[in-house]
């Protein structure tokens, strides 16, 4: 049954169904689980053999917790419904469905609406359309399930306005970041019982993630170059680092996803105490950093950190302010090795790649509307624009 597969019981159950031979008319159907409340609309035509149905599916709220599916006892999730499964083997459906809201712990979508089409094994979710606190979701997920082989599941995204803390939230107690964020990408990957196939995620195209008006806080990688620089007990009685955080007006970070390695293009960070670029990759299944870190110390502690060594000559010579400090990145994820690199390094150290992380400053210091714009068509995250982008999909 499929009640025993839920978590919360199917409660306040209405339906009003006509038979006509091999159709059935839904005229309604209603029942909530949990938080949420389900009406549904719609026919099943050749309901025997063939089923295909279209439907309209309604909700007031839908709270995401309540449609988890108990733990599984080790059977693969193409199994969790077996009769359901084989009755619909040579179905399809096509549904639209209209939410007033969507909530999953503090992540909140109101206005959603998408339309829904399983058939031959291949399940789309298409013309996704949602408010943020202060923007816009669309995209499309693409979820192919056949019954042999991996499952595989491919999507197309734009967000604008959503409260960074809040959806990082539903992966981590303490988010190491605040603010309003806006991305873009698309992303594929093979699926198997367990979850993801981590080597097989790829990024079809560029993902490009812009926070704004936040704080950075514990991201190791950034710590540590604070750290380098003495830069907490500096600034101490000014702003506190360890506690705050380190404000930020501005954060982009571009990458893409190959086999398992996330190769960042552009990662370019504006803030009231530095300003930061760097480069690089991280391989997730070696657990391996291997990128360069540029800082400036432009902004309104400019003349305090005139003390800090690694700072000394940025502020002599014709190219003041353009001048960095350099460092590197390697090693794990949780405790990366940070290094102070000399000034050659822009020219020799690894294969340009600090040069590339310099020159990356040097755009965001001099072109900052051109170098924090997102990338594609350099035009914020728009319904209409996504959606147009995923029917080539």
């Amino acid at each position: 049954m499929i009640e025993d597969q839920l978590q919360y019981p199917i409660r306040n159950v209405f339906m009003w169904l006509r038979f006509d031979g091999k159709n059935i008319d839904i005229r309604r159907l209603t029942f909530t689980v949990g938080d949420s409340d389900i009406r549904l609309s719609g026919s099943i035509a050749d309901w025997l053999e063939a089923p295909r149905a279209k439907l309209v599916v309604q909700s007031s709220q839908i709270n995401v917790e309540s449609l988890k599916l108990k733990a599984s006892s080790g059977s693969s999730s193409s199994d969790s419904f077996p009769v359901t499964r084989s009755w619909w083997a040579n179905g399809s459906a096509e549904a639209t469905l209209l939410i007033d809201s969507v909530y999953y712990g503090r992540f909140l979508l109101t206005g959603l609406s998408c339309r829904v089409r399983f058939e031959r094994e291949t399940l789309t979710v298409d013309r996704i359309s949602g408010d943020t606190d202060d923007g816009h979701l669309g995209g499309r997920v693409i979820l192919n399930t056949p019954k042999r082989g991996p499952q595989s599941v491919r999507s197309m995204f734009g967000v604008s306005g959503v409260p960074v803390d809040r959806l990082f939230s539903l992966i981590d107690e303490q988010p190491r970041v605040s603010g309003w964020m806006a991305a873009r990408g698309e992303v594929q990957a093979e699926l198997n019982q367990e979850g993801l196939f981590r080597s097989s995620i790829n990024s079809r195209r560029p993902i490009t993630i812009i926070i704004q008006n936040g704080h950075l806080y514990s991201t190791l990688v950034i710590s540590k170059v604070l750290l380098l620089m003495n830069l907490p007990a500096l600034l101490k009685g000014r702003t506190d680092l360890t506690k705050d955080g380190l404000p930020l007006d501005r954060l982009k970070v571009v990458f893409g996803v190959d086999d398992g390695i996330i190769k960042v293009s552009e990662f370019l960070l504006d803030s009231p105490v530095l300003k930061i670029s760097g480069t690089g990759q991280y391989n997730f299944l070696d657990d391996k950093f291997d990128a360069v870190v540029v800082a400036s110390p432009l902004g309104q502690y400019s003349d305090l950190l005139k003390s800090v060594p690694l700072f000394g000559k940025l502020f002599a010579g014709e190219r003041r302010g353009f001048d960095t400090a350099i460092f590197e990145v390697k090693g794990p994820a949780k405790d990366p090795h940070v290094a102070y690199l000399p000034a050659e390094s822009l020219m020799a150290g690894a294969k340009g790649t600090a040069k590339l992380a310099f020159d990356l400053l040097v755009n965001a210091i001099t072109l900052p509307k051109e170098a924090f714009s997102m990338t594609d068509d350099n035009s914020p995250v728009e319904q209409d624009e996504v959606q147009k982008e995923t029917k080539g999909l």
